[in-house]
């Protein structure tokens, strides 16, 4: 019962009380419920609703929560719908002095330049009449250092190559973030994928 009324409150969060919302006074929400901090992965969660407690139960808005997991959120007929991709990635590169066979990896040396490939294979897209994905690499402070051109599909699966030319991994970083993101006409972009490549 109690996971229903957190289900209940976050999507009114999520539907219209956020046009109302100003800060919790004293640490509460609505003047009433204490609020709390997520973090997903080390990361608070960003979002203009704190999330909160009520009778035990951690209640957070349901588009902020998506978004950071990488799914996307839609409403029809009195129902929130949450899509989360399937999506997988591997990097390849060939290998220096062997023949033409690209091979997966996840380590690089530091200073080195190399041509290399993103895979990705996706299934179970939000649909959409376009949908737009695009590839970008940051480095460790978040960063971007390279961003693909935005293609379209409309199919729910695909599978997309894309090609990154003689890119650098600096010294001064530990690792890169590849990322796979995906937005739809009604939403921004959500990173639905990521794959790190680590500077050794």
């Amino acid at each position: 019962m109690k996971k229903k009324i957190g289900l209940i409150l976050a999507l009114m969060l999520l539907i219209g009380i956020t046009t109302v919302y100003g800060k919790p006074v004293s640490g509460l929400v609505f003047d009433k419920y204490p609020s709390i901090r997520v973090n997903i992965n080390g990361e608070s969660l960003d979002s203009s609703v704190p999330p909160f407690v009520i009778e035990g139960t951690s209640v957070a808005p349901v588009r902020s929560l998506a978004r950071e997991m990488g799914g996307f959120v839609s409403y029809e007929d009195g129902t929130v719908n949450i899509t989360k991709p399937h999506v997988n990635m591997i990097v390849s590169a060939i290998k220096n002095g062997e023949d033409n066979r690209l091979y997966p990896f996840m380590a690089v040396k530091a200073g080195q330049t190399l041509t290399f490939k993103v895979f990705v294979e996706v299934a179970q897209a939000p649909e959409a009449e376009e949908l737009f994905f695009k590839v970008v690499i940051e480095d460790q402070d978040g960063t971007e250092q390279f961003s693909s051109s935005p293609s379209m599909f409309t199919d729910s699966r695909f599978i997309f190559t894309q090609k990154v030319p003689e890119f650098t991994f600096e010294e001064s970083q530990d690792y890169y973030t590849v990322k796979f993101l995906m937005k739809t006409p009604d939403s921004d972009y959500v990173t639905v994928g990521q794959n790190v490549i680590y500077v050794e």
